[in-house]
């Protein structure tokens, strides 16, 4: 008798079809992307608001809308990486895609850092 399981056990359940086990490529992508969306319309939102009620520009907005683009810039440089392999764990990856991958994530954290 064999102490070795015949099949594999199943560690993972996917929640919608865009998500697979070991890849989590296109979540990454519709998160990022979503998020976005979601801070442009904010922004424009707020840049309105202010336009209409005080017909002012402060620090504050240029400041803000810098961020967008930073944080839309970050976002790029995510789906650049997700576009070469990141966020999928299949371990057949070449050393192109792990190398753009690694290009893709320095400049992603460095966009980071400087918007902070």
């Amino acid at each position: 008798m064999s102490l070795e399981p015949t099949a594999s056990p199943v560690l993972f359940t996917p929640s919608h079809p865009w998500v697979v086990e070991n890849d989590y490529t296109s979540l990454l992508n519709v998160v990022g992307w979503f998020g976005i969306t979601v801070i442009v319309l904010t922004v424009f939102t707020r840049l309105g608001t202010r336009q209409a009620i005080s017909r002012t520009v402060g620090f504050d907005d240029i400041a803000i809308v810098i961020a967008t683009f930073i944080s839309i810039g970050e976002t790029v440089a995510m789906s650049i990486g997700v576009k070469n392999g990141l966020g999928c764990l299949t371990g057949k990856e070449t050393v192109e895609q792990l190398d753009a991958q690694q290009k893709a994530s320095h400049s992603y954290h460095l966009l980071v850092v400087y918007c902070c």
